[in-house]
């Protein structure tokens, strides 16, 4: 088997590999079992039992910071005056009360639930103020073309 030569470059198969009964590849070289000049060896990181022993405990939810939220998207998405009104107020609380406790958990959600009431109750508004111009609109062109048939 000495006497075969390995294929050429471009078979998939080949990578370098010695063939059974020859030398290895010389410029292959047996792992370094030391780490390289100037590389020290890893940290030696201390294990906690308790996952949270490294940052503290996590800080309390408010459930009306969530609701105020979850209310707010619902109110633009889905229906606006009848949630973004509930958002608005209950976001309005819960964002006072973020700001009463220290480090002001969930202000962020309480504050997002909060402007995202204000602004699905502007759109119902304008959504509201947009019908009634319509049916304006629609009732004045039935009247005029009632008033064409009598002439």
């Amino acid at each position: 088997m000495s006497d075969q030569k390995p294929p050429p470059s471009g078979d998939p198969l080949w990578h370098g590999r010695a063939r059974e009964g020859e030398p290895p590849d010389p410029g292959w070289q047996a792992p370094l079992q030391q780490p390289p000049p100037g590389w020290g060896p890893p940290p030696q990181q201390q294990w906690s039992p308790d996952p949270y022993g490294q940052y503290g405990q996590a800080p309390p939810s408010s459930g009306s910071a969530t609701t105020a939220l979850v209310l707010g998207i619902c109110g633009i998405v889905l229906c606006p005056l009848v949630l973004s009104i509930p958002a608005w107020i209950i976001g309005k609380n819960a964002r006072d009360e973020a700001e009463r406790l220290p480090g002001r958990p969930n202000w962020g959600n309480a504050n997002a639930g909060y402007i995202l009431g204000i602004i699905g109750t502007i759109l119902g508004i304008v959504a509201v103020v947009i019908v009634v111009i319509y049916l304006v609109v629609i009732a004045a062109a039935v009247d005029s073309i009632d008033d064409w048939d009598t002439y």
